[in-house]
């Protein structure tokens, strides 16, 4: 992922600057502890409808 970065940095560094600032911990583990849970929701909801 950061070569990616990098690589955009290279064309755009405005977009750059502003994905660098979007890209953080807490943003990162938001989104990832968001997910798990809806997945875990899912297969929930599919055992129970089986």
């Amino acid at each position: 992922m950061l070569l990616t970065l990098e690589t955009i940095g290279n064309w755009n560094p405005q977009l750059f600057r502003e994905l660098k600032g979007r890209f953080n911990f807490r943003n990162i583990a938001l989104v990832s502890a968001t997910s798990l849970l809806g997945q875990f929701q899912n297969l929930r909801i599919d055992k129970i409808n089986k």
